[in-house]
């Protein structure tokens, strides 16, 4: 990754809004630094950004509800960016497992919760300490409808789709 580009991390890359978001990015000329669950679509969005801007994407698969790993995976991101200052975070990242007839096992429903809600809480905070230790920045989350409008029979992904409200 070239130091003259703005730099810019992609959580829920690998796929949907995510995945728009980082070929429209990539052609403003970030360089980009791609998170997700699923390291096969990661690494292939990655790899078709590279054979149009070579260096512009490095993919790393995480999990986000690893608490520990987030932390110093962020802090490698930061330092793989070699020089491009970090200028936005997008978390973009959601599940929502089919439950169907069988219901929603609660082990379903924690794991939902924990991707779309604390996941969230995780990365953005850490965008937030980078941006308010070197003075700019902008955090993006992406959430659904759900979190607003609600889903009829879905309230733990409706109470896991978190409603983001502006920072100031």
């Amino acid at each position: 990754m070239t130091s003259q580009r703005p730099g810019a991390i992609l959580i829920g890359a690998s796929s949907g809004i995510g995945a728009a978001l980082a070929n429209e990015l990539a052609q403003r000329g970030y360089s980009l630094a791609l998170v997700a669950r699923r390291a096969p679509e990661l690494e292939a969005i990655a790899a078709r950004l590279n054979a149009s801007a070579p260096g512009v994407a490095r993919a790393y698969a995480h999990v986000g509800l690893d608490e520990e790993a987030s932390p110093a995976l962020g802090a490698r991101i930061c330092a793989d960016l070699d020089g491009a200052p970090l200028t936005l975070m997008v978390y973009a990242s959601g599940a929502m497992p089919s439950g169907g007839s069988a219901g929603w096992p609660f082990e379903a429903e924690r794991e939902m919760v924990e991707t779309n809600l604390i996941g969230a809480m995780r990365w953005l905070a850490l965008g937030a300490e980078v941006f308010v230790r070197q003075g700019h920045g902008a955090l993006v989350g992406v959430s659904s409808v759900a979190g607003d409008r609600g889903r009829n029979g879905d309230s733990a992904y409706d109470q896991g789709c978190f409603h983001p409200q502006p920072i100031r």
